[in-house]
């Protein structure tokens, strides 16, 4: 048929490079939806002139294992490859760093396959986010001591309250007694007046009593 012919004119024709083109052939057809079409297309560029050599897709191969692209995200990878040989490195250098951005690293492949395969400029991810510690930080440790700091606050005003509450019963001990001590002045004030007007009493008795006599 006319894949194995093609294949057939390819070893004859660059017996020196016949065992590399065919190791890169079989290395792309891997990755393709109609590898007899590929075949086809790999060997009549080489014979043509078109390329000197197939790109080697040993480094693309591990994206594809890294990343576990599907089966249409591995077959735009190696299109990639293909159409962007000539700067192979770095294109795949800029494919991980899009890759390490995505959660879904197949969809996001196929995305930005297109504008790479066009030999289109394709800028660089923006960068990720840092993430804070486990636990929330120190925003969260701030609040934790803030709030330990208001609780030891209620601690002192309670300790306040409490200092007052023993001074007032100590003061209003020190006024009770006071009370006491002038309640006991009193008494003693009325028993005095008492016990003199009862001396008075007694006298003017006598002295009534002396003046009957004479």
């Amino acid at each position: 048929d006319h894949v194995t012919s093609r294949l057939m004119e390819l070893v004859v024709r660059r017996k020196a490079q016949k065992d590399e083109d065919l190791e890169r052939i079989e290395q792309h057809l891997r990755y393709c939806k109609r590898p007899s079409a590929m075949a086809t297309l790999l060997a009549g560029k080489l014979l043509e002139g078109e390329v000197d050599e197939l790109p080697d897709l040993t480094e693309a191969e591990a994206i594809m294992s890294k990343y576990k692209l599907d089966e249409d995200a591995r077959s735009k990878l190696r299109e990639i490859v293909e159409k962007r040989a000539g700067e192979k490195i770095d294109i795949l250098a800029k494919v991980k760093r899009h890759l390490d951005t995505s959660s879904n690293a197949s969809s996001m492949l196929c995305k930005i396959a297109r504008p790479l395969i066009d030999g289109e400029h394709l800028a660089d991810p923006p960068d990720r986010p840092a993430r804070g510690p486990p636990g929330g930080g120190g925003g969260g440790g701030g609040r934790d001591r803030g709030d330990r700091g208001d609780r030891d606050g209620g601690r002192g005003d309670r300790g306040d309250r409490g200092g007052r509450d023993d001074g007032d019963r100590r003061h209003g001990g020190y006024g009770r007694d006071r009370d006491r001590s002038r309640d006991n002045d009193r008494g003693d004030r009325d028993r005095y007046r008492d016990d003199k007007d009862y001396r008075d009493r007694r006298r003017d008795r006598s002295r009534s009593r002396g003046d009957g006599y004479r």
